[in-house]
């Protein structure tokens, strides 16, 4: 049955004419990379902003939030939840049901699922939880490069994100935003050197400009799906501006050669020692800060 959902919605999108159009259409709701250009690829790469084509915890966060932000305003909060959690469903089915789509669809609807029964979710425990399901059905996924970076990822944001925006003074909206990059860049970084030998340097940045953008795009990729069963392709032409746009913007800042940090001969040592360099910085440079604070106060009276 899935095979054939599947199926199904790939024909549907073959009749895409705009090839970027279908490149994301394939991309950002089956999982296929197969239409994208090998440049928008390589330029994605080395801004850091590639994760923005694999299907993950942001292409549902920015799904859920959309259908809950429209729905809300005609139907009570929980309704709209339970409504965004069938699409969220959906939307793993057609994705292929990847590491990283799991683990983000798993959270998102054991989150509504509490938060509709009046309990308080802790998003570490529910990321626990779905790493606990997703190794009961395939305990290999601890080898799976995308298993483990969605959840460092995602555990770092939970963990430091908090600790990143008082160390630096970031406030309001955007700062939280920067923050949670800034906690999921930092803490990945070291995995991406051992995994790939390389990372880039610029991605705190592409990442804080590209992904609001890129919700649009998201946004309209889906528009795009659902007018074009009735035979309407009218989005096609905003769909390739847009794109055309986070292309060009990736493609200038990758011309310098230093954006892109490389390290040959990363091992799991140099790996441990970097964790523990991070976990340091996160941890015991605050508490020496909050200790020299006391002592200040203290020093004054």
């Amino acid at each position: 049955m899935i095979a054939a959902l599947r199926n199904r919605a790939a024909e549907q999108f073959v009749r895409t004419k705009n090839p970027i159009t279908r490149a994301l259409l394939f991309s950002l709701i089956m999982g296929n990379r197969t239409f994208m250009s090998y440049t928008d690829m390589q330029s994605f790469r080395m801004s850091g902003i590639i994760h923005l084509l694999a299907l993950s915890g942001l292409h549902i966060g920015l799904i859920s939030f959309g259908i809950v932000f429209l729905l809300k305003h005609f139907m009570r909060e929980n309704t709209a939840n339970l409504i965004s959690s069938f699409a969220v469903i959906a939307y793993m089915t057609l994705g292929g049901m990847g590491p990283s789509l799991m683990r983000a669809g798993i959270m998102f609807v054991l989150y509504t699922f509490l938060r509709g029964i009046g309990r308080k979710p802790d998003f570490i425990d529910i990321l626990l939880f779905s790493a606990f399901v997703l190794l009961l059905i395939d305990p290999l996924l601890v080898r799976n490069i995308g298993f483990v970076l969605s959840y460092v990822s995602t555990a770092a944001i939970v963990l430091f994100s908090g600790r990143v925006r008082d160390l630096m003074g970031l406030q309001g909206y955007y700062g939280s935003i920067l923050a949670g990059t800034l906690a999921a860049n930092i803490v990945t970084f070291p995995f991406l050197f051992y995994y790939f030998d390389g990372a880039s340097v610029i991605a705190p940045l592409t990442n804080l400009l590209v992904i609001p953008l890129f919700g649009v795009v998201l946004g309209l990729v889906f528009l795009h799906f659902i007018l074009s069963l009735f035979g309407i392709f009218i989005v096609e032409i905003a769909i390739d501006a847009l794109w055309s746009g986070i292309g060009g913007f990736s493609d200038i800042l990758t011309r310098p050669g230093f954006i892109y940090l490389r390290i040959d001969g990363f091992d799991w040592i140099c790996l441990t020692v970097s964790l523990a360099l991070i976990g340091g910085i996160f941890f015991i440079y605050p508490r020496i800060r909050y200790n020299a604070l006391v002592n200040s106060i203290e020093s004054a009276q």
